[in-house]
């Protein structure tokens, strides 16, 4: 009886093109792990949370390693779905109800903090604008408003602002000192004042 030597054929989905990719992925991926906790950490300011997000990154990039294409920067494909997975979690954490633990309520200043009505003085606060600095504001470039805007009037965090903008964080410090800067000089203000952030 002849015997047939059959070649073993790596179609795209079978068990071999898995074993392959899944080499080439802790070859190239996992390497970067220090790296990307850094990354995580100058984002969340936590640890824990900066392994949890590094670990939610690598499952990403798991299951969407297909899409990758070898020779391009890895180290990049995988700082992108790790900010992404950042946004996800902070628009996520922004849109549910703070929890408190049940005798922290009896406490004063946890009260104050869960109350969601702003004080009239705050509400008056905000809703007083300058017409001055309104109209210096739209004289600023677009670069430099949507950032002022975010950090300044919308109390973000520059890494916030950073993330919502899909720029670096070095650029959002940078955009948003030099629109302050022409603010300052556009109102007559001293420059010499020390920034409120």
């Amino acid at each position: 009886m002849p015997t047939a030597d059959y070649d073993v054929v790596s179609t795209p989905g079978s068990e071999t093109d898995r074993t392959d990719s899944g080499d080439s992925f802790a070859v190239e991926a996992l390497p970067l792990r220090p790296y990307l906790l850094r990354v995580a950490y100058r984002y969340t300011r936590n640890a824990v949370d900066a392994e949890d997000l590094v670990q939610e990154t690598y499952l990403r990039a798991w299951t969407s390693y297909g899409t990758y294409r070898p020779g391009t920067n890895i180290r990049a494909w995988l700082v992108r779905i790790l900010v992404n997975c950042w946004v996800n979690n902070y628009r996520k954490s922004t849109r549910s109800v703070r929890e408190a633990l049940a005798d922290s309520l009896f406490h004063e200043s946890s009260i104050h903090a869960l109350s969601t009505t702003p004080s009239a003085e705050d509400v008056a606060l905000r809703e007083h604008i300058d017409e001055a600095v309104t109209r210096c504001l739209a004289a600023l470039p677009t670069r430099f408003q949507s950032v002022i805007f975010y950090a300044d009037i919308c109390d973000y965090t520059l890494m916030e602002v950073a993330a919502i903008e899909d720029i670096p964080l070095g650029t959002a410090m940078s955009r948003r000192h030099r629109g302050l800067k022409r603010l300052r000089t556009q109102l007559g203000t001293p420059d010499n004042r020390p920034s409120t952030r």
